[in-house]
């Protein structure tokens, strides 16, 4: 499988000071990978230092295979080249239409109108609604929709289930592996809701304290709970700290 976006000895924080220690970890192009962990342990600061929000303070960040370097390239240029993040307050404009935001993110060769409400068919009656007053789960859907719209390569999801119900949680999940199947886009997806999130991922990470202390498998973790839990709780290094392939 080639790789969609990989980094390596990924080190962010905050005003100058590191939250994130070494990070390294890759998504291969068409597959899900969750990052998991406590709150604090560095996910939130990890996706927005990929996505360029935040200035990496060590580290490379590469998108696509052999892969070019964007680790000096801001938000916007690393969005136009496929690298797209749906962050965990949605950033929706509340006094604009779906169809409004829809139609200010597309881009050419994006996603048109009817492919992006192919994914997220609730929102054809909502098109005309402002989105502040579109429930949670449809302004869930409409933020992504708008990624969508921009056709990512590899598409940042942070804390999908955010003042969700589990029950749609489940199901947008159900809808993010549909988009990975049908665009091939990747996805690198940090959330809290840890058996949702291995039950749709195919890869995982466990950060704690900004360090990756367990990888692999989604499936082999959600099977070893016992082992998952002492990863949370006490951060003892359980796998080595690079999540590369």
């Amino acid at each position: 499988m080639s790789s969609a976006l990989s980094c390596r000895d990924l080190s962010a924080g905050h005003a100058g000071r590191p939250v994130v220690h070494r990070v390294s970890l890759e998504v291969g192009t068409g597959e899900i990978l969750a990052v998991l962990g406590p709150n604090g342990a560095g996910k939130t600061t990890t996706l927005a230092t990929l996505a360029g929000l935040l200035p990496g303070l060590g580290g490379t960040v590469r998108l696509g295979d052999p892969g070019e370097d964007v680790s000096r390239l801001g938000p916007a240029a690393r969005s136009r080249r496929g690298l797209v993040l749906v962050p965990d307050d949605r950033a929706l404009f509340g006094g604009l239409t779906a169809r409004q935001h829809l139609r200010l993110a597309a881009r050419r060769g994006g996603l048109g109108l009817e492919e992006v409400l192919g994914y997220f068919p609730e929102l054809s009656p909502r098109l005309d609604v402002a989105a502040g007053m579109l429930s949670g789960g449809e302004q869930q859907m409409l933020a992504i929709g708008r990624a969508l719209a921009q056709r990512p390569k590899v598409l940042l999801i942070d804390e999908l289930s955010l003042g969700l119900a589990p029950l749609v949680t489940e199901r947008l999940l159900t809808t993010i592996r549909r988009i990975v199947i049908g665009t091939a886009a990747s996805v690198i997806l940090v959330e809290q809701h840890v058996a949702l999130a291995l039950g749709a991922a195919d890869r995982a990470v466990v950060m704690v304290h900004g360090e990756i202390v367990m990888a692999g498998a989604a499936a082999a973790l959600l099977d070893d709970p016992a082992r998952l839990a002492r990863a949370y709780l006490s951060g003892t290094r359980s796998a080595p700290a690079s999540a590369v392939g």
